[in-house]
C-alpha cells in the first residue's frame, strides 16, 4: 500500500526550520503501517522551503531505518532546485540513494534524472 502525506495541509506554504522538518517527518513515520512500502511526501501547494528545513528533512530520512521507501513529489521548480542542491551538497545526505529517496516532480522525472547525469 502506498501512502501520501500532504505537506501544505499539515504545515502550510512556508517551511523554514529544522524543527518543522523533524515534526513533519515524525508525522510521516506515524502514518506508516506494516503494509506500507512507499510514502509520498507531497509538496504541492508549498511556496517556500528553507535550506535548513531541506537539510534536516534529508537527515531525518537518512536516519530512518525501514524497508519503506520515501519519495518527495510535486515540489515547485524552485523547491526542486533547492532540494536537489541540498541533497547532493551535504556530506551526510550523500548516503541517500535515488532508488529509495528520489526527489522529483511527477511531470519532470526525465529533467531531474538529466540533472543528475543519468
Amino acid at each position: 500500500m502506498n501512502l501520501s502525506f500532504k505537506v501544505s495541509a499539515q504545515f502550510g506554504k512556508w517551511l523554514i526550520s529544522r524543527k518543522s522538518a523533524d515534526l513533519m517527518f515524525s508525522q510521516v513515520k506515524d502514518l506508516i503501517d506494516n503494509s506500507s512500502r512507499l510514502v509520498d511526501i507531497d509538496f504541492l501547494g508549498v511556496s517556500f522551503v528553507s535550506r535548513s528545513f531541506a537539510d534536516q528533512l534529508f537527515k531525518a530520512i537518512a536516519s530512518y531505518e525501514s524497508d519503506v521507501s520515501v519519495r518527495i513529489v510535486n515540489p515547485s521548480r524552485n523547491i526542486l532546485n533547492l532540494l536537489v542542491a541540498t541533497k547532493f551538497n551535504s556530506t551526510k545526505n550523500r548516503q541517500l540513494d535515488d532508488k529509495h529517496y528520489p526527489v522529483y516532480t511527477t511531470n519532470s522525472k526525465k529533467e531531474y534524472l538529466s540533472r543528475l547525469g543519468v
